[in-house]
C-alpha cells in the first residue's frame, strides 16, 4: 500500500510538471478526508432499528486523578467495570492521555450523572454511535460496534486503521463492510512557503467517501419489544424465536441478557399475543 502510494504521488508530480521542485520545495501529504456515514439496520416495516443514537464516552485522565484506587473502585461500583484492570491501564498511560472506561447511552449516563461527574479524573465526551433502541434489543443477533481490536487490525490490516469504529459481534460484524462503508482519501502536493500550513496545495489523488448501505432484516420492532418483555419475567437463562409461519420470517429473537449457565429455556411463543405486535 505504501509503495503504491509513493508511485502514485511521483507519477502525479511528473504529470503535473512539479517534478523539478520535489527535492527541495514540495512534499506529498495524506490530507484529512471525510469519514463514511454508516448505514442503518432497518426492520421489516422500514423503521431503523440500529441507527446513530447519542452516547457519552467516559474516560480517565491520569493528570486529574487524586486517588486512583478510590476512583477505580467508585467507577467499578457505579458502572460495573473491572476496576483493577482500569487502574492498571491508567498507571501505564501518559499524564494527558484519555483512558477509555465505558460508552454509555445518554439515559444511562443521566441516571448516574450526579455521582459520576464529580469524580476527580473523569472526562466525558458526547458523541453518537450505531445502537439498537435498547441494550437488550436482539442483542445476540444484532451484535455491537466498538473500537477496532488488535486482533482485527492484525487479520485485516489493509481494511482497518487504529481508531476505526467497527462491528465487533453479531450481524454488525458479519456485515461490517456493507454497513460501515469506506472513508475517502485525499493526497496533496504542498509547496513550502516558510510559513507552516500556508503553502500552496494541489490535489494529486482523491478517492470519494463511500457511505455505508442500509441492511433490511425481517425483525419487527414491536414484536421484538413484546418478546423482550416476556423474557424479562423468566428467572432462568432463556431464549425465544418468533416466526411468521406463512412467510417463515423471524420477527423476534430475544435472549436472556445475563445468562448464568449453558442451560436454555424456550418460551412458548403463544405467550406473545399477536395483538401486541
Amino acid at each position: 500500500m505504501t509503495v503504491a502510494l509513493v508511485v502514485l504521488v511521483v507519477a502525479a508530480l511528473v504529470a503535473g510538471g512539479w517534478w523539478w521542485v520535489t527535492t527541495s520545495r514540495v512534499r506529498a501529504e495524506r490530507a484529512a478526508a471525510p469519514a463514511a456515514h454508516p448505514g442503518d439496520i432497518v426492520d421489516a416495516d422500514g423503521d431503523p432499528i440500529v441507527t446513530h443514537r447519542p452516547v457519552v464516552d467516559v474516560y480517565v485522565q491520569p493528570s486529574r486523578v487524586e486517588d486512583l484506587e478510590k476512583l477505580t473502585a467508585d467507577l467499578d461500583d457505579l458502572l460495573d467495570i473491572d476496576g483493577p484492570a482500569l487502574a492498571e491501564r491508567v498507571e501505564e498511560a501518559s499524564d494527558d492521555a484519555l483512558v477509555p472506561v465505558i460508552t454509555l447511552r445518554v439515559d444511562d449516563y443521566v441516571a448516574d450523572e450526579d455521582e459520576l461527574y464529580p469524580l476527580p479524573g473523569t472526562v466525558f465526551r458526547r458523541s453518537d454511535q450505531p445502537l439498537a433502541p435498547t441494550r437488550e434489543f436482539a442483542r445476540a443477533f444484532l451484535g455491537s460496534v466498538g473500537d477496532v481490536t488488535a486482533e482485527q487490525l492484525e487479520e485485516q490490516a489493509e481494511r482497518y486503521q487504529p481508531g476505526d469504529v467497527v462491528g465487533r459481534s453479531g450481524l454488525q460484524r458479519a456485515l461490517d463492510g456493507r454497513l460501515r462503508g469506506a472513508a475517502g482519501l485525499l493526497v496533496e502536493a504542498v509547496t513550502d512557503s516558510g510559513d507552516e500550513g500556508r503553502g500552496e496545495r494541489r490535489v494529486l489523488h482523491e478517492v470519494a467517501v463511500e457511505d455505508g448501505r442500509d441492511v433490511t432484516i425481517t425483525l419487527r420492532e414491536r414484536a421484538q419489544r413484546a418478546a423482550d418483555d416476556v423474557l424479562a419475567d423468566v428467572d432462568r437463562p432463556s431464549a425465544l424465536v418468533a416466526i411468521n409461519v406463512p412467510s417463515g420470517d423471524v420477527v423476534a429473537s430475544p435472549t436472556d441478557p445475563e445468562p448464568t449457565s449453558t442451560s436454555r429455556t424456550v418460551v412458548d411463543i403463544r405467550r406473545v399475543r399477536p395483538s401486541r405486535w
